[in-house]
């Protein structure tokens, strides 16, 4: 898991879209659920409604989600901010 997700000095994380919604919960300690998806990359294009492009953003819960790498088939990086440590402006 620690290949997956990558925090940075900002206080964000660099999250892999391939790992396990399980995984990401465990690390965060979160209950994000969603039967229907394996993965925070599928999840992110299931509540999305389309495969999101680069710089497409997102809440789900408590998390703030940013696509910084996709292609025409999948998305590949998140920036995962916690809404906690985001500055609202």
């Amino acid at each position: 898991m620690d290949d997956e997700i990558e925090k940075n000095q900002t206080g964000s994380y660099t999250v892999k879209a391939s790992i396990s919604v399980d995984d990401f919960n465990e690390y965060f300690d979160t209950e994000i659920n969603d039967e229907t998806v394996d993965t925070m990359g599928d999840l992110i294009m299931h509540r999305i409604g389309h495969l999101p492009k680069q710089g497409e953003s997102i809440v789900i819960g408590n998390f703030f989600f940013k696509v910084l790498h996709s292609d025409h088939r999948r998305i590949y990086l998140l920036e995962v901010i916690k809404e906690s440590t985001k500055e609202i402006i």
